[in-house]
């Protein structure tokens, strides 16, 4: 085949095919220009979702990574930079957490700075939920703000009753804090929870005086142990006694009486024809003094009267006297010489 009927045959194949889609694109062109539309914007959108942050938006990023206080995040929050942004808003919610948390701790020491902190929280929860439409910042705006208006309430619970029922309505069993909010609007609606907040209320900027809770109830059992002059404190406890200052506290000492005086016998004198009599030598064993043994010592000794110890200290003397009395006899008297 010559290349001249070659190349009328692809012609006319290529006008086939045309002559065959122009009814198909006359019928159809709107839709696939509509098409190619739809693909365009959703490359664009896909684009610029994705394009790299820019150098504010990485600053405020890092710098919600690394705050910490409820200024630093105040910080953010107020800077005109990031107003009306996700990053200035997130910012305030965590700001707003920070001051409600500050506030229920002052509340119990410091009730004017306490309610000051409040409010301020309140004024943030609003701003959020005025302007932003994201479905968790609202969440834990509505939520927070509940908290506040308790924490605030005078013993008109209503507002923050109406603001926690509003919570679950909206966000019903989707969020983790349903249960808490149904569990605090319950608690409201009683009378004395009212009247507990009611008394907080009026008695808000009055410094509360610590006071621990046995101060007063209990006297101090040591109070006056040092007092000059050693005497004893006064018993605290009910039903004790107090010795006497003036008595001795030491184990009292009985004075011994001494011992009767040894009464001798005079000896008979001798006959004038008699020669003096040889001085009597008494026995040694008579001699050696008796020794005591020393008493055992026992837990409660009994206490000796002064008759008692003379009677037994002047056993012993009696006895030495009565045994040298004995050996005098028994020794006889040398005749006399004559002269």
């Amino acid at each position: 085949m010559k290349s001249e009927e070659r190349h009328h045959l692809k012609e006319n194949d290529l006008q086939n095919l045309l002559v065959k889609t122009k009814p198909f694109l006359e019928k159809n062109l709107s839709m696939i220009v509509a098409v190619g539309l739809a693909i365009v914007i959703a490359a664009v959108v896909w684009l610029w979702m994705h394009r790299p942050p820019s150098s504010e938006t990485a600053s405020a990023a890092s710098g919600m990574l690394t705050a910490y206080t409820q200024q630093d995040y105040g910080s953010i929050a107020s800077d005109s930079r990031y107003k009306d942004t996700q990053i200035g808003y997130w910012a305030s919610v965590k700001e707003a957490d920070a001051l409600l948390a500050n506030g229920v701790i002052l509340m119990f020491s410091d009730r004017a700075g306490a309610v000051s902190d409040l409010k301020q929280a309140l004024e943030n929860y609003n701003l959020i939920l005025e302007k932003s439409s994201d479905k968790e910042l609202r969440e834990l705006s509505l939520y927070g703000k509940g908290c506040t208006l308790e924490a605030l309430c005078d013993g008109d619970t209503t507002e923050a009753v109406e603001t926690f029922e509003i919570f679950v309505n909206e966000f019903g069993e989707t969020s983790v804090y349903t249960p808490d909010a149904v569990r605090r609007a319950q608690r409201l609606k009683k009378p004395n929870v009212q009247a507990m907040y009611k008394w907080m209320a009026e008695n808000a900027g009055k410094p509360i005086a610590e006071q621990r809770p046995l101060d007063g109830m209990l006297n101090n059992p040591l109070e006056g142990l040092l007092s000059p002059g050693g005497s004893v404190p006064g018993a605290t406890v009910p039903g004790a006694t107090v010795p006497d200052a003036s008595a001795p506290t030491g184990p009292q000492m009985t004075p011994q009486s001494p011992a009767k005086a040894e009464t001798a016998t005079p000896e008979e004198p001798a006959s004038e024809d008699s020669t003096p009599a040889e001085p009597v030598t008494e026995d040694p064993a008579a001699e050696k003094p008796v020794t005591e043994e020393p008493a055992t010592e026992e837990p409660k000794p009994a206490e000796s009267t002064p008759e008692e110890s003379a009677s037994e200290e002047a056993k012993p003397a009696e006895a030495t006297e009565t045994a040298a009395e004995t050996s005098a006899e028994e020794v006889p008297a040398e005749p006399a010489q004559p002269e």
